[in-house]
């Protein structure tokens, strides 16, 4: 039963470090340079758990040029995939400059009456 309560212990750590930290990043300016560093990071940290406790049991179980194909396809997918997203937030942009300009010249018609 002792076993049990740190096990449970163990695994509330990790949501209790990501309340922590959304209450940390809600109530504290953050700047984009803190965020960037945050985010690498974390990516880090991820990149550290796949080298350490994935790689040694799926280069066990499979050719090395398949785990490395695996990686390619899945960078390639998520570029892919976020092409798209990235030209809609562009014409996002371009449509609220767009309405900003728009508005000045209204303000600048009422003005001038």
């Amino acid at each position: 039963m002792e076993n049990l309560w740190i096990v449970i212990g163990l695994a509330l750590l990790p949501g209790l470090g990501n309340l922590a930290g959304g209450m940390v990043a809600e109530y504290l300016p953050t700047s984009p340079r803190l965020l960037n560093l945050a985010l690498h990071a974390a990516s880090g940290i991820v990149i550290g758990v796949v080298a350490i406790e994935l790689m040694p049991e799926a280069l066990s179980n499979l050719a090395g040029w398949w785990i490395a194909t695996a990686f390619a396809a899945g960078g390639t997918a998520y570029v892919g995939a976020d092409k798209p997203h990235q030209a809609h937030e562009a014409d996002g942009q371009r449509k609220r400059r767009q309405r900003d300009v728009d508005d000045l010249r209204r303000r600048g018609r009422r003005s001038d009456r």
